[in-house]
């Protein structure tokens, strides 16, 4: 069963379904939808939906839930994807053959920027600087220079390419030929395409997970879903679900989600086993699907209900549906600064290693571990400084001296700076950073210790939290 879109962008289904539906339109990590939550604590992000009929895209206020003006963007808009660092919008039209950029900060639309024949499916480069956009009538992918705006030279690829995914160290693009029952590997330093991949009939979503290391396609016309080993390029057994469309994966990398517009439902798939379990009812003909950066929850883009129904992935269960607009096809969600969450030392008290990797079974363990969550891929950075005597001036604490002595200052306690350990790409979830009591080569004297802990990631820096230690001798 296949759902295209025609010349005036209404859709026609093969196999006698009974609403017109479209192809379907793939963005960021092979989402159609990218989903919102609630609980970001302050940092909640914004959802771009593109409305076919209406020539625009709609941002939403998750915290509110409501939508804000639309941006009109020209007439057909499908495939949207946000910029890693949260500052751009880019929406594909294929009507005008081109892609769009929008400013989040203002909402101002720039110029079109030609690609080829009836571009659809679109991400973005993890670094930023490099937007992908599939062209289904041309078979092939236009790489655009995010910082001229100049798109390059097509990339042919299989028949009829929709949905394509970037892996996460953007080393390589997927791309899902629908009329080829293919999947095309490009390599993102040479934009060279590979050998074509065989998966099932029709295959539109791609997602890959979060460790770089399986690509999903959900292949429409043969009803099953094929995860692709990266290092390999094999494909594995095929996972039976009815007419899967759009694939997201949760941040922890256990679950995937595709959507099934024949049955007007989700299908959760268990990464470990290979399972797919009970569908969940959503609404009319669900095309886009994808996860809250937070992992909590699960949002599906319902077509022919011009709504989006949240989805909890702790229980399951789907929630009132949301209007947005006629025909919400592709959706992007801005991510979020990350956030360091359940912090701790193993061992607040040890003994310095005599390498980096030192362990010891003796009463007084040696080495410990900075463990914590993050909520997003980010950069995690451990300051290391001592504490020290001091004796107060002012609002400041100093190293003890005479003159502070004779003016009998009062005690306090101040820090020095001992090193840094900085540790990238520090996963979603929980993380532990190994400390043997040595930065570098050197070991740290005995005595009492914070660690600073703080992360970044393309959209920001997370809060601070500080750990306390001692080493002892």
């Amino acid at each position: 069963m296949r759902w295209r879109i025609g010349i005036a962008g209404r859709a026609s289904a093969r196999g006698g379904r009974r609403s017109p539906v479209p192809l379907a339109l793939l963005v960021v990590s092979g989402a159609l939808l990218v989903v919102v939550s609630p609980a970001y604590g302050g940092r909640t992000p914004t959802v771009y939906v593109s409305d076919l009929y209406g020539k625009s895209v709609t941002p939403i206020d998750v915290a509110t839930g409501f939508a804000d003006p639309a941006i009109e963007v020209g007439e057909d808009p499908v495939g949207v994807a946000v910029s890693p660092n949260g500052k751009t919008v880019y929406v594909t039209r294929l009507v005008g053959d081109s892609v769009t950029a929008i400013d989040v900060a203002s909402g101002v639309v720039g110029p079109e920027i030609k690609v080829g024949e009836k571009p659809e499916g679109v991400a973005v480069a993890p670094n930023g600087e490099t937007v992908y956009v599939t062209n289904a009538e041309s078979g092939s992918v236009t790489p655009i220079d995010v910082a001229t705006g100049v798109a390059g030279p097509e990339i042919e690829v299989g028949k009829d390419p929709i949905g394509l995914a970037v892996t996460p160290n953007g080393s390589k693009v997927y791309v899902a030929n629908a009329g080829s029952g293919s999947v095309t590997p490009i390599d993102a330093a040479t934009d060279v395409a590979g050998p074509e991949i065989k998966v099932g009939k029709g295959p539109i979503g791609v997602a890959v997970t979060p460790n770089g290391r399986t690509v999903y396609v959900a292949n429409d016309e043969g009803g099953s879903v094929t995860p692709i080993d990266v290092a390999t390029g094999v494909a594995g057994p095929e996972i039976k679900v009815e007419h899967p469309y759009g694939v997201a994966i949760t941040p922890d990398g256990k679950t995937v989600y595709v959507t099934n517009p024949a049955s007007d439902s989700v299908t959760p798939i268990d990464v470990a086993t290979g399972v797919a379990g009970p569908e969940i009812k959503v609404g009319s003909f669900p095309f886009g699907v994808a996860v809250t950066p937070n992992g909590t929850a699960v949002y599906a883009a319902n077509y022919g209900s011009g709504s989006v129904t949240p989805i909890d992935v702790a229980n399951g269960v789907a929630g009132a549906e949301i209007e947005v607009g006629d025909a919400p096809i592709g959706v992007a969600v801005t991510p979020i600064s990350p956030t360091i969450t359940a912090a701790k030392v193993s061992n607040a008290r040890f003994r310095a290693g005599r390498s980096s990797t030192a362990l010891s079974a003796r009463r007084v363990p040696v080495g410990t571990s900075f463990r914590f969550s993050l909520d997003a891929v980010s950069t995690v950075r451990v300051a290391i400084k001592r504490e020290l005597r001091g004796l107060r001036h002012g609002s400041r604490c100093f190293a003890p001296s005479r003159s502070l002595k004779r003016a009998r200052a009062r005690h306090c306690t101040r820090t020095v700076a001992a090193g840094t350990l900085t540790r990238t790409k520090s996963q979603w979830g929980q993380n532990s950073i190994p400390f043997s009591g040595r930065v570098g080569r050197r070991a740290l004297a005995a005595g009492s210790y914070e660690a600073v802990l703080s992360a970044t990631d393309p959209v920001g820096r997370s809060n601070t939290v500080t750990l306390h230690f001692a080493v002892v001798r």
